[in-house]
């Protein structure tokens, strides 16, 4: 989902469109930010490799674990992953099974 843009009003009291001008440049700066539109994906990870689905098509930034089921440590395979704008490759010391949120 698109993060709406500040919509601003025209208005003839120069305080009030100032801090509508400031209000928008603070908006803009967080709504470009790749973290913002990010995914949230549960999946279950073992020990070898697993294919995550990340829907964001673009390369991913980087990922978060938001939640899991287990004391499981959880890392990017070293496998060489031929699709970045759909998918991210993962790997954990034992099954668990996680919420990440992908950026």
């Amino acid at each position: 989902m698109a993060t709406p843009h500040f919509k601003q009003i025209f208005t003839s009291d120069y305080e009030l469109q100032k801090i509508q001008s400031n209000t928008k440049e603070t908006f803009d700066a967080l709504t470009i930010s790749e973290f913002i539109g990010g995914n949230f994906v549960d999946a279950t990870v073992t020990a070898s490799d697993t294919i995550v689905n990340h829907l964001l098509n673009r390369k991913y930034k980087g990922w978060v674990i938001t939640d899991k089921n287990a004391a499981q440590h959880v890392y990017r395979s070293s496998t060489v992953n031929a699709n970045p704008e759909r998918q991210i490759i993962l790997k954990s010391s034992g099954t668990v099974t996680v919420t990440l949120y992908i950026f």
